[in-house]
């Protein structure tokens, strides 16, 4: 079962990711993306932390369902490797973009 919730993961990243690259303005959006309100605050700063956001994302699902297709780790575990992602990628796309400036 936790195989599953992985790919379903991954999934959901990719059909952002293509969302986003090939179905939105690529402006900053109240319904898809890493919203943030920095991430929010320019173009250039929406542009750059999506692109970050799914590159992280999607290559930390791939691992995920690789490693769940040789171990198989329950669905819990899975949503902490998520969550623990969500939290460390949040703070360094932050921290990229505080030093991008205004």
């Amino acid at each position: 079962m936790g195989t599953e919730f992985a790919v379903l993961v991954l999934l959901i990243f990719v059909g952002g990711a293509i969302y986003y690259y090939y179905f939105s303005k690529q402006e900053p959006s109240m319904i898809v993306g890493y919203r943030t309100k920095q991430s929010r605050s320019t173009t250039a700063k929406w542009r750059a932390s999506q692109k970050w956001f799914y590159q992280g994302a999607i290559t930390c699902a791939v691992v995920v369902v690789v490693v769940n297709l040789v171990t198989p780790f329950s669905i819990g575990v899975n949503l902490v490797v998520l969550l623990v992602y969500l939290f460390v990628i949040s703070y360094f796309i932050e921290r990229r973009l505080r030093e991008m400036g205004d």
